[in-house]
């Protein structure tokens, strides 16, 4: 395959504010088969978009939920 044809080919399969499982499990630390389970997307309000089959995340919102997450003294993280 040419390099032309490999560039449009990876264009045309996610629109480019939009990222898959990998890029976001990079992005939130995790490994990829976790970000890959319905249930932890679920139990952790991770937002995500769907198109057909395919799960994508827009990293913006992704950094906004880890911005959200974080813990700002010991004793909130003593409570959970």
């Amino acid at each position: 395959m040419s390099a032309r044809r490999a560039r449009r080919r990876s264009a045309a399969a996610s629109p480019p504010f939009l990222i898959g499982h990998d890029r976001a499990a990079r992005l939130l630390g995790i490994s990829r088969l976790t970000i890959r389970l319905p249930g932890f997307r679920a139990k952790h309000a991770i937002p995500f978009v769907r198109i057909g089959n395919r799960v994508l995340y827009e990293p913006k919102v992704l950094r906004a939920y880890i911005r959200k997450q974080r813990v700002n003294s010991i004793q909130a993280v003593t409570r959970v």
